[in-house]
Order: C-alpha cells, then sequence, then structure tokens
C-alpha cells in the first residue's frame, strides 16, 4: 500500500506563514518549490509581500501587510509534494584533483584536431567556433591555448574511468561523454558582457535637434575572459549544471566537481528515462484503450445502423404491399362502378328498343361497345383475369 505523501493545509495558516517567512523558507518545509508554492497562493487568493519587503524592518512589514480578501472565507489546499531535482554532486574521494598542467606535451586527438581545423569561424562577439566534428569550443583568440588545455586534461580524465569522448557534426552539444552507456554533452566557451557604447554611437541626432536611440541600443557585447563549462543531456540542448570563472576560483579547480556531476547526471538521467518510459507507456495503454473504444462506438454504431437499414427495408416492403392493396381495391371499385354503368346503358338501350324501331347497325355497334367497356371492366378488376389490350403495349 502506498503512502499518501499529499500536503494538506489551511487557507489562513498557509496565508499567515507566507507573511512571516519568505516562501524560500516555507517551500521547503512544505516538500515543494518556492515558485510553485507562489502560483498555489495566486490560485487560492493568497496575497504575497512584494519585492523588496524582507529587506525593511519588522515594524515596517506591519504596516506593508496586505490583508486576506474574504477572510471570513477558510478551507483546505492540498497538493502533492515536488518530484525531487538533480541530485546535489559530492566531492570526488580519490587520492588526488585532477591537476591541469601549464603545457601539455602529449595532447589528445580531439584537440590535435581542434588545433589543425583550417576552417574555424569568427563566431559571435569575438568568438572562435570550431568547425563541424570538432570539440565544441567557443572562446575568443586568447583564450585558446587555456582551453584546450583544460579540455584536454578533462578528456583524458574521463578516458581514465573507461567513459569514450567523441565529436559529432552537429551545431550544438556536439562534444558527447558517454558516461556508462549514458551520453551526456560538454560545453567550453567564453562569457561575455555588456559595455556601454559612446553617446554617438547609439544615439543620433534629429532635424529638429533632439536626440534619438538607434536600434542596435546603449550596450554591445564583448568578451570578458572567464571560462564557463557546461554539461547537458546529448541532443535537448537543456543546460545541466555549469561552472565558470570566479575571483576566488579557477575552472582549472573545478574538474573534479564536474567528472562527479557527469556521475549524478547520469543517474538522473537514467531516472528521468525511467520516468519518461513508464509515462510514454502509460499514454500508450490510455491511447490503445481510447482506441478500442471508439472502435467498439463506431462497430456499435455500424450495427445499430444495419438494423435501421433492414428496419426501414421491412417498413418500406410493408408499405409497398399495403399501397398495392389499396390500388387493387381502388381499382375493383372503379371496375364495380364501370360494369354498373355499362349495365345502366343496357339497359336505357333495352328500353329506347321497345319504344321505337331500332336501327339494326347502330344495335351492333352498341353491342361491340358493351364488349369492349365489359373487357376495360374486366381489366380493372383485380379479381378478373384481364383480357389482352392494345394499351398493354404501352411502357
Amino acid at each position: 500500500m502506498t503512502e499518501d505523501t499529499t500536503v494538506r493545509i489551511m487557507r489562513k495558516h498557509l496565508y499567515e506563514r507566507v507573511w512571516k517567512e519568505s516562501l524560500a523558507h516555507v517551500g521547503p518545509t512544505l516538500g515543494i518549490w518556492p515558485t510553485r508554492l507562489g502560483k498555489i497562493c495566486v490560485k487560492n487568493n493568497i496575497p504575497l509581500p512584494g519585492r523588496g519587503y524582507w529587506f525593511y524592518s519588522t515594524a515596517a512589514r506591519k504596516t506593508m501587510l496586505t490583508p486576506l480578501p474574504e477572510a471570513d472565507k477558510d478551507w483546505e489546499i492540498t497538493f502533492p509534494p515536488s518530484q525531487p531535482g538533480p541530485p546535489k554532486p559530492t566531492n570526488e574521494q580519490n587520492a588526488g584533483r585532477i591537476a591541469v598542467p601549464d603545457t601539455v606535451r602529449r595532447p589528445h586527438r580531439l584537440i590535435q584536431e581542434a588545433k589543425n581545423a583550417e576552417k574555424r569561424s569568427w563566431g559571435e562577439y569575438g568568438r572562435i567556433r570550431m568547425p563541424d566534428g570538432c570539440l565544441n569550443i567557443l572562446v575568443s583568440e586568447k583564450l585558446q591555448k587555456r582551453a584546450f588545455r583544460i579540455m584536454d586534461t578533462l578528456i583524458k580524465a574521463c578516458e581514465a574511468r573507461g567513459w569514450r569522448v567523441k565529436a559529432l557534426r552537429e551545431t550544438r552539444a556536439n562534444t558527447i561523454v558517454n558516461v556508462q552507456g549514458c551520453e551526456i554533452a560538454i560545453e567550453l566557451s567564453e562569457g561575455l558582457r555588456q559595455i556601454p557604447r559612446e553617446l554617438d554611437k547609439w544615439m543620433e541626432e534629429t532635424e529638429d535637434g533632439t536626440l534619438v536611440k538607434r536600434k542596435r541600443g546603449p550596450y554591445e557585447l564583448s568578451t570578458n575572459g572567464r571560462l564557463t563549462l557546461k554539461i547537458m543531456y546529448a541532443g535537448s540542448g537543456w543546460d545541466w549544471k555549469q561552472w565558470r570563472d570566479t575571483k576566488c576560483r579557477r575552472l582549472e579547480d573545478m574538474l573534479n566537481d564536474m567528472i562527479t556531476s557527469l556521475e549524478a547526471a547520469r543517474e538522473y538521467k537514467l531516472r528521468r528515462d525511467k520516468e519518461r518510459a513508464e509515462a510514454e507507456k502509460r499514454a500508450a495503454e490510455a491511447e490503445e484503450r481510447r482506441r478500442v473504444a471508439e472502435q467498439l462506438r463506431l462497430e456499435e454504431e455500424e450495427r445499430q445502423e444495419e438494423l435501421r437499414r433492414a428496419r426501414q427495408q421491412v417498413i418500406e416492403a410493408e408499405q409497398e404491399r399495403v399501397d398495392e392493396l389499396m390500388a387493387d381495391a381502388e381499382a375493383w371499385d372503379q371496375s364495380l362502378k364501370l360494369r354498373a354503368y355499362i349495365n345502366a346503358c343496357v339497359k336505357k338501350s333495352q328500353a329506347s328498343a321497345k319504344t321505337a324501331d331500332s336501327d339494326i347497325g347502330a344495335a351492333n355497334e352498341f353491342r361491340k361497345w358493351v364488349a369492349w367497356a365489359q373487357a376495360q371492366a374486366d381489366r380493372l378488376d383485380p379479381l378478373t383475369e384481364s383480357p389482352p389490350s392494345v394499351l398493354d403495349e404501352i411502357e
């Protein structure tokens, strides 16, 4: 049974805590990152201290306190704890520190290829960029020798631990260290600084005598003479950790920390890859369930449509029989009316023949007409066999 790690705190209590201590102190006590805790406060309508609040005295802070909106309402706030970040590397406990020599007598093959590269290009702000297939070094010409010595020492220290180093033909993260099957990219570059431009270089005078800014801005960037060493996940371009020259410590003295961080980065990356694989597996299973449910839904709709079509065919067949029945009944009724009319005509003709001399020719024509009219009545009557007629030839 898994342990419930959900953090629970009342809204008023959280309001009191964030105004007594900063988010940087309250967050770790609740097991959550300060930035995420700030978002939770905003979501629950809890005001937060502004910038510079903690620089004031305690008495001054009381006057700056923002009342809690809807103070009469209080509810429980729940949230899961933040996931642990990258493990903090510890110093390598070995016999000696990694030392960068003043002179490299036998440089590594990758260093020698970088030195012999002819197609170097000037990168941004005076830094020289190595060509594709060489080490990821971006420094000015003044710091190239030092950068080569640091990178040479780092590569040899990695290979001494069984980690293979290679340079890929990519524009970003092309120096790869294979730490026990985990590829981690390293980059060595020189930092930049802002230099104020002269007034006439970033301001210009208009026709009316006013000064306006140019698009370049009041500052220009230039190298600052300090090296920065970064490690990142290969292919992602995401910086995981970096070291840079400081006033108290040079980059040469931080190589042991970087070796230890490479090992820690491998563990962290493996854990992230495992979590990502599990998340992708869960997403694939959810997608498969959704696909199966959608397929079942479509099959059910198709089955219902087939039932509807079959039912519609039955209804149409029944309606066709009813229409045929009604047509036969109407035709039978018309045949009865026609026979009654023929009988009436015969009776009238017989009555006329008794009172006057009949014309033999007219009588013959009348008998023919009666025979023809009775044939038409038989054609209408569905209960009598229909005699042949010239109308049957009409399509």
